[in-house]
C-alpha cells in the first residue's frame, strides 16, 4: 500500500527551498548557518516552550478536576515538547560547532535549555514507571509544572548572565525585533509548520490512546 508524505513534511520542504530564494544571506554566518540557527533551531525552541507551558496548564486542570483526559493531553504535549527540546539542543550544537568551533559550552542559555530537556525526560520516566496509576499522574503533573517554570529562565538567561549565545532578536526587552522583514515572515512560516507537526503528533497520540 502506498503511503503519502505527511502534509507538514511537504510544507517544510517547500519553505526550506523558498529560504534560498527570499531570505537575504548573512555576511558573517552565511546561508547554511542561518538555515540551522534561525529557520530550524528557533522554531523548535519556541515549540518546546509552547508545548511545555500548555502541558503545565492541562496538568493544573487535571490536578483540579481529576479528569484523566487532561492528563492524557498533558502527556502528549510533553512528548512533543521533549522531542522539540532535543532538536533544539541538536541544531544548536551543530550551529555552535560551525560558529564557535565546539559542540557544547556550559553557557547560560544552553545549560538552562538542557535542564528543561532533562525535566521533560524525568516526566516521561515517571509516567512510564507508574503507568496509569493516579499517583504517577499526580507526580507527573507536578513535574510538568516545574518544567514550565523553567521556560522563562531559559528565555531570560541571555539577559541576566554573560553568555556566548546571542541575545534576544525577536522578543526583546529593549524594543521591536531586530530582524529583516522577509526573514521574519519565513521564520513565522517555519514556526507554523512546526506547530502543525505538533498538532498532528498530539492528535495521533490521543487517537492511539483512545483506541487502546
Amino acid at each position: 500500500m502506498r503511503k503519502n508524505f505527511p502534509l507538514w513534511l511537504i510544507l517544510m520542504i517547500v519553505v526550506n527551498l523558498a529560504i534560498f530564494y527570499w531570505s537575504p544571506p548573512d555576511l558573517a554566518q552565511g546561508m547554511g548557518k542561518r538555515v540551522f540557527m534561525l529557520y530550524l533551531h528557533v522554531p523548535f525552541a519556541w515549540n518546546s516552550f509552547l508545548t511545555t507551558v500548555f502541558a503545565a496548564l492541562t496538568s493544573c486542570l487535571y490536578l483540579w478536576k481529576r479528569e484523566s483526559e487532561w492528563e492524557r493531553i498533558s502527556r502528549s504535549l510533553i512528548e512533543v515538547g521533549t522531542i522539540s527540546a532535543f532538536l533544539t539542543l541538536m541544531t544548536g550544537s551543530i550551529w555552535g560547532k560551525m560558529t564557535w568551533g565546539t559542540w557544547w559550552v556550559w553557557d547560560a542559555r544552553l545549560t538552562t535549555m538542557l535542564i528543561l530537556f532533562l525535566i521533560l525526560c524525568a516526566y516521561l520516566i515517571v509516567r512510564d514507571v507508574y503507568g496509569d496509576n493516579p499517583e504517577g499522574q499526580r507526580v507527573g503533573s507536578i513535574i510538568s509544572i516545574i518544567a514550565a517554570l523553567n521556560v522563562p529562565l531559559v528565555h531570560l538567561s541571555v539577559n541576566y548572565w554573560r553568555t556566548l549565545h546571542q541575545g534576544s532578536t525577536i522578543f526583546r526587552q529593549e524594543g521591536p525585533p531586530k530582524i529583516d522583514g522577509d526573514m521574519f515572515m519565513i521564520l513565522l512560516a517555519c514556526f507554523g509548520i512546526v506547530i502543525y507537526w505538533s498538532f498532528c503528533c498530539i492528535k495521533s497520540r490521543l487517537l492511539k490512546v483512545e483506541n487502546e
